[in-house]
Protein backbone atom coordinates (compact mmCIF):
# COMPACT_ATOMS: atom_id res chain seq x y z
CA UNK A 1 0.00 0.00 0.00
CA UNK A 2 0.98 3.20 -0.88
CA UNK A 3 -0.01 6.65 1.09
CA UNK A 4 0.12 9.89 -0.75
CA UNK A 5 -1.14 13.82 0.56
CA UNK A 6 -3.92 14.95 -1.16
CA UNK A 7 -2.16 18.87 -0.14
CA UNK A 8 -5.50 20.11 1.79
CA UNK A 9 -3.34 19.88 5.01
CA UNK A 10 -6.56 18.38 6.80
CA UNK A 11 -6.55 16.16 9.62
CA UNK A 12 -7.01 12.63 8.17
CA UNK A 13 -6.56 14.22 4.42
CA UNK A 14 -4.23 11.62 3.40
CA UNK A 15 -5.10 8.94 1.26
CA UNK A 16 -4.63 5.53 1.35
CA UNK A 17 -5.15 3.09 -2.09
CA UNK A 18 -3.49 -0.26 -3.35
CA UNK A 19 -1.76 0.66 -6.91
CA UNK A 20 -2.55 -2.50 -8.46
CA UNK A 21 -6.98 -2.55 -7.25
CA UNK A 22 -9.09 0.10 -8.79
CA UNK A 23 -11.75 2.55 -6.80
CA UNK A 24 -15.08 1.32 -7.84
CA UNK A 25 -17.96 3.41 -6.86
CA UNK A 26 -21.49 1.90 -6.28
CA UNK A 27 -22.88 3.92 -8.99
CA UNK A 28 -20.83 1.80 -11.44
CA UNK A 29 -21.97 -1.62 -12.47
CA UNK A 30 -18.51 -3.06 -12.06
CA UNK A 31 -14.93 -2.80 -12.90
CA UNK A 32 -15.21 -3.00 -16.68
CA UNK A 33 -17.96 -0.70 -16.85
CA UNK A 34 -15.64 2.37 -14.66
CA UNK A 35 -12.51 1.55 -17.12
CA UNK A 36 -14.66 1.48 -20.11
CA UNK A 37 -16.18 5.19 -18.98
CA UNK A 38 -12.78 6.04 -18.20
CA UNK A 39 -11.13 5.47 -21.66
CA UNK A 40 -14.43 7.26 -22.85
CA UNK A 41 -13.09 10.59 -21.02
CA UNK A 42 -9.85 10.20 -22.20
CA UNK A 43 -10.73 9.36 -26.04
CA UNK A 44 -12.91 12.73 -25.90
CA UNK A 45 -10.01 15.08 -24.89
CA UNK A 46 -11.64 15.37 -21.66
CA UNK A 47 -8.96 16.23 -18.87
CA UNK A 48 -8.96 14.14 -15.63
CA UNK A 49 -10.71 17.69 -13.59
CA UNK A 50 -13.57 17.44 -16.01
CA UNK A 51 -14.46 13.84 -15.98
CA UNK A 52 -13.96 13.65 -12.51
CA UNK A 53 -16.05 16.62 -12.10
CA UNK A 54 -18.89 14.55 -13.85
CA UNK A 55 -18.49 11.42 -11.99
CA UNK A 56 -18.23 13.19 -8.60
CA UNK A 57 -22.21 13.93 -7.88
CA UNK A 58 -22.39 10.07 -7.49
CA UNK A 59 -19.79 9.33 -5.32
CA UNK A 60 -18.69 9.26 -1.90
CA UNK A 61 -16.18 11.41 -0.84
CA UNK A 62 -13.97 8.78 -0.05
CA UNK A 63 -14.21 6.74 -3.48
CA UNK A 64 -13.80 10.48 -5.18
CA UNK A 65 -10.45 11.11 -3.53
CA UNK A 66 -9.70 7.00 -4.26
CA UNK A 67 -10.22 7.69 -8.08
CA UNK A 68 -8.76 11.28 -8.09
CA UNK A 69 -5.38 9.81 -6.99
CA UNK A 70 -5.47 6.56 -9.30
CA UNK A 71 -6.47 8.71 -12.18
CA UNK A 72 -3.54 10.75 -12.24
CA UNK A 73 -1.04 7.63 -10.34
CA UNK A 74 0.52 5.64 -13.32
CA UNK A 75 0.52 2.13 -13.43
CA UNK A 76 -3.53 1.72 -11.99
CA UNK A 77 -5.70 0.56 -13.60
CA UNK A 78 -7.75 3.83 -13.68
CA UNK A 79 -4.49 5.99 -15.35
CA UNK A 80 -4.20 3.04 -17.58
CA UNK A 81 -7.98 2.96 -18.84
CA UNK A 82 -8.08 7.21 -19.33
CA UNK A 83 -4.37 7.43 -21.24
CA UNK A 84 -5.76 4.16 -23.45
CA UNK A 85 -8.72 6.36 -24.43
CA UNK A 86 -6.38 9.31 -25.47
CA UNK A 87 -3.95 7.40 -27.49
CA UNK A 88 -6.64 6.10 -28.72
CA UNK A 89 -7.87 8.93 -30.21
CA UNK A 90 -4.70 10.38 -31.40
CA UNK A 91 -4.29 7.30 -33.50
CA UNK A 92 -7.62 7.47 -34.95
CA UNK A 93 -7.20 11.38 -35.94
CA UNK A 94 -3.26 10.42 -37.29
CA UNK A 95 -4.46 7.61 -38.95
CA UNK A 96 -7.43 9.43 -40.76
CA UNK A 97 -5.17 12.08 -41.55
CA UNK A 98 -2.69 9.74 -43.21
CA UNK A 99 -5.47 8.17 -45.57
CA UNK A 100 -6.94 11.56 -46.64
CA UNK A 101 -3.12 13.00 -47.41
CA UNK A 102 -2.30 10.04 -49.21
CA UNK A 103 -5.38 10.36 -51.56
CA UNK A 104 -5.66 12.33 -54.98
CA UNK A 105 -8.21 15.02 -54.46
CA UNK A 106 -7.23 18.98 -53.32
CA UNK A 107 -7.41 18.00 -49.61
CA UNK A 108 -4.52 15.75 -49.81
CA UNK A 109 -1.81 18.10 -49.31
CA UNK A 110 -3.96 20.38 -46.60
CA UNK A 111 -3.99 16.83 -44.69
CA UNK A 112 -0.29 16.57 -45.08
CA UNK A 113 0.53 19.91 -44.31
CA UNK A 114 -1.80 19.07 -40.76
CA UNK A 115 0.07 15.98 -40.44
CA UNK A 116 3.08 16.98 -40.81
CA UNK A 117 2.50 19.95 -38.12
CA UNK A 118 1.00 17.36 -35.57
CA UNK A 119 4.18 14.86 -35.55
CA UNK A 120 6.34 17.97 -35.37
CA UNK A 121 4.31 19.23 -32.41
CA UNK A 122 3.98 15.20 -31.05
CA UNK A 123 7.99 14.80 -31.24
CA UNK A 124 8.64 17.73 -28.93
CA UNK A 125 6.02 16.95 -26.50
CA UNK A 126 7.31 13.73 -26.63
CA UNK A 127 11.15 15.65 -26.08
CA UNK A 128 9.75 17.55 -23.55
CA UNK A 129 8.13 14.80 -21.57
CA UNK A 130 11.59 12.40 -21.51
CA UNK A 131 13.90 15.59 -21.02
CA UNK A 132 12.17 17.09 -18.39
CA UNK A 133 8.92 15.16 -16.96
CA UNK A 134 11.14 11.90 -16.19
Amino acid sequence: MKQYDDEDDEPGGDVVIECNKPCLPDWFDGRSELLHWLSEFGKIGFGPEKTLSIVRPRMTQEEFRKVCIAIRLPGTDEYLAYQSGQDAADFELMYALQMRACGADKDATQAAELLLKLRTSQSLRDEIQKRFMT
